[in-house]
C-alpha cells in the first residue's frame, strides 16, 4: 500500500490504485476527499456487490486515538441515528490494518456545486431543504449530539433531497473536550463554537443558517428566518430545531401536509417529509 503526500497539508495519504485491495471485500475506486486525520474512498464491495464510501485513517493516524475517536464517533451516531437525512453504517472495521468505517455511497451532488452550477434556490425550494435538514438536525440533537460541521458541501442532493454527511466533527452537548478543540469551518461555525465554549444545539441552529444563506435566494418570511439563524450572539438566535420546524411550517403552507409536524412532536424524532419529486429542491 503505497503512499503519497497531499497537495494542501502535505501529510501522507493512500495512494491505492483502482481496483487494489482496501480490505477483505473492498476495492479501491477513486478518492473522494481528505481530512485532517482521515482519507475517504469510494469502493467497490465484492460481497455486497456495490459501491460504497470507505473512510480510512490516514496513514500517519491509524494508531492517533483523535483519528480513532473521530471514526468512532460516526460508528455511533450511525448505528444510532436510523434517520433518512444521514447515511447508512455499513461497517465497522476500525481493528482493521487501516482503520476504516464503511457508509452508504450516497449518489448526488455538494450542494454548493449545485448552486455554482444552476444558482441559489428560489423561496420554495430553500424552504423544503431547511424543513428536512432542520427535521434531520432535530434527531441528532435528541441524542444530545451537535453536528458542528454544516456547510454546503456537506450537504449532498440526491433525487430532489438533501443528506448530510461527515460526523466526525460532531461533540455532545456540554463542555467542549479536549478544551477549545478546533471544530466546523470558517464561516460557518458559529461564533461561540470558534471561542470553544460549551456545546449547544444553537451551534448548529447557526450553522444550518449558514447553509441556507450560502445557497438560497431567500427573501419575505424566509430571508426573516435565516437572519435570525445567522444572529452572531447565541442569545438571540432561536435555541432549537423544533422552533425552527414551528417557523418554517407557516412559510411551507399549503405545501406542507398538516399532518407532519404533529407527528414529528409525538413520535419524538425528525421526519423526512413528502416532496414532489419532479420540483426536488433544485
Amino acid at each position: 500500500m503505497l503512499t503519497i503526500a497531499d497537495d494542501i497539508d502535505h501529510e501522507p495519504v493512500w495512494a491505492f490504485d483502482p481496483g487494489e485491495a482496501i480490505g477483505a471485500d473492498l476495492l479501491a475506486w477513486e478518492p473522494l476527499g481528505v481530512g485532517p486525520r482521515c482519507h475517504t474512498w469510494l469502493a467497490w464491495c465484492t460481497r455486497r456487490w456495490c459501491p460504497v464510501v470507505a473512510k480510512l485513517a490516514r496513514p500517519h493516524q491509524t494508531t492517533n486515538e483523535r483519528a480513532l475517536a473521530g471514526l468512532g464517533r460516526e460508528v455511533d451516531l450511525l448505528g444510532r441515528l436510523a434517520h433518512p437525512l444521514f447515511p447508512r453504517l455499513l461497517d465497522d472495521r476500525r481493528a482493521d490494518e487501516i482503520p476504516t468505517v464503511v457508509v452508504e455511497l450516497i449518489d448526488g451532488d455538494p450542494l454548493d456545486a449545485l448552486v455554482d452550477e444552476g444558482g441559489r434556490l428560489d423561496a420554495s425550494a430553500g424552504a423544503w431543504l431547511a424543513f428536512q435538514l432542520a427535521a434531520g438536525l432535530r434527531r441528532l440533537h435528541a441524542l444530545g449530539v451537535a453536528h458542528l460541521d454544516l456547510k454546503p458541501d456537506n450537504v449532498l442532493v440526491a433525487d430532489g433531497h438533501p443528506r448530510l454527511i461527515d460526523l466526525a466533527s460532531s461533540r455532545p452537548f456540554g463542555p467542549l473536550r479536549p478544551a477549545r478543540a478546533l471544530l466546523g469551518t470558517a464561516g460557518y461555525a458559529s461564533p461561540e463554537l470558534e471561542a470553544g465554549c460549551d456545546i449547544t444545539p444553537t451551534m448548529d441552529v447557526f450553522g444550518l443558517g449558514a447553509v441556507l444563506r450560502d445557497a438560497v435566494d431567500a427573501e419575505g418570511p424566509l430571508g426573516d428566518l435565516v437572519a435570525e439563524l445567522c444572529q452572531p450572539d447565541p442569545a438571540r438566535r432561536p435555541a432549537t430545531m423544533e422552533w425552527v420546524l414551528d417557523r418554517l411550517a407557516p412559510i411551507l403552507g399549503d405545501d406542507l401536509e398538516p399532518s407532519w409536524l404533529p407527528r414529528a412532536a409525538s413520535v419524538g424524532r425528525g421526519v423526512q417529509p413528502v416532496v414532489d419529486r419532479s420540483r426536488g429542491i433544485g
